[in-house]
């Protein structure tokens, strides 16, 4: 009996024995030499670390949608342009119809972040919305980009009771596609479009005329059924034009004219009586002069 109890006091002892030795022997990296270890741990520092990996990366300005948009609606072709910076919509140059109870007429505006008329309209994913205001309607421009290059959308026209044609509703789609110097072919009808060049001349002989008083000159570049307005009254008809412009006896100045596809133009103008006109919009139909607007 004495044996067994010495013979496990002597297996517990020798167990107790080999965990204190395993206790105590070196680890298998400390047994790398010292050389070694830190040559590893040079080599680990170059190595990116698990934090720089996380970091932000730096925002970038610009978007993938960014440059001119040019394009017509669907219904009556007339002309849509716009103009995205960092992936906001900045300027909008819109060209447009109403029609109610046997009432016709144009509306065209210009707008747009530096020029005045509007806050930059931001781009929510891949689409964007905005209510502008002008002349008594009520615009809702609305567009999505379907690829970086092609976008649509629809305008949605809502003219009040007090407007030139009564109340009336009206929405018509559009389609647009990314300006480019290189890709822009040509469109496929382009019997109503007057050349920026020529936008340019029309504008600049249309005012020549009007200051030197030679209002037959000037109405020959008009349109029977013309939309114009100087400050906030619009009117209609050559007629009324002429009876406007030799009344008023006034002479424009006008700067910064820049023409678009399509035959629209926006400049600036300042009348002898001083008035200063910072918003000016000129529209052209078959080489005619179909909407004029002088905005302060």
């Amino acid at each position: 009996m004495n044996n067994k109890r010495n013979i496990l006091l002597a297996i517990t002892v020798l167990v107790w024995a080999s965990l204190a030795c395993q206790a105590l022997s070196p680890s298998d990296s400390a047994s790398v030499p010292p050389e070694t270890a830190a040559t590893e741990e040079e080599s680990s520092s170059l190595l990116p670390s698990d934090s720089s990996a996380t970091e932000e990366e730096p925002v970038q300005n610009g978007g993938i949608y960014d440059g001119s948009w040019v394009g017509t609606n669907t219904v009556d072709n007339k002309e849509i342009l716009f103009t995205v910076e960092n992936n906001q919509v900045v300027s909008v140059a819109l060209n447009y119809t109403g029609e109610s109870n046997g009432c016709d007429y144009h509306g065209a505006i210009s707008i747009g972040e530096n020029t005045g008329g509007m806050d930059p309209i931001v781009v929510d994913g891949e689409s964007f919305s905005s209510s502008i205001d002008k002349f008594g309607d009520d615009l809702t421009f609305a567009g999505t980009f379907t690829s970086e290059s092609e976008a649509s959308g629809t305008l949605l026209i809502k003219s009040p009771a007090d407007g030139i044609c009564g109340v009336f509703e009206k929405e018509v789609s559009w389609t647009a596609s990314k300006d480019s110097s290189v890709d822009a072919e040509p469109a496929e009808d382009t019997s109503g479009t007057v050349s920026e060049e020529d936008t340019n001349s029309i504008v600049t002989q249309f005012f020549d005329a009007v200051n030197a008083g030679d209002m037959d000159t000037a109405m020959d570049m008009v349109g029977e059924n013309v939309m114009f307005n100087f400050g906030t009254t619009t009117q209609f008809g050559r007629d009324n034009l002429k009876a406007y412009l030799t009344s008023s006896g006034l002479t424009y100045q006008i700067s910064g004219v820049e023409s678009f596809s399509s035959g629209m133009a926006e400049f600036k103008a300042t009348a002898s009586d001083g008035t200063t006109y910072s918003f000016c919009t000129i529209l052209l139909q078959d080489g005619e002069i179909i909407s004029l607007s002088l905005q302060p």
